[in-house]
């Protein structure tokens, strides 16, 4: 899990690295010039569906920039072919960090 994610969406684009030592940095930014950074923790969930939480996050959607919330739970995917992709809301809006 460990390195850096992108995703470009019509508003902007937001970038979410994963450091070893389990802390993240996330940074969203709008097209209209307003930046976000959050830094916090995050743990990997590996139940029957896989899933990132990072504590706190900025939450957005594909067509609103969004807003800080205290914590996050984010499917992941991990083929070998395809590499990891972290899930943003429906698995099926295609919206998803994938890693760089």
């Amino acid at each position: 899990m460990v390195g850096s994610y992108r995703v470009a969406l019509a508003w902007g684009e937001a970038s979410l690295t994963l450091n070893a030592d389990q802390t993240f940095k996330e940074v969203v930014n709008i097209k209209t010039g307003e930046n976000h950074e959050v830094t916090g923790r995050w743990s990997l969930n590996t139940g029957w569906q896989s899933g990132l939480i990072l504590t706190p996050y900025w939450q957005f959607t594909q067509d609103d920039p969004g807003g800080e919330v205290v914590s996050a739970a984010l499917p992941v995917e991990s083929w070998w072919f395809r590499g990891i992709r972290i899930e943003l809301g429906d698995p099926d809006s295609g919206l998803q960090f994938r890693k760089q």
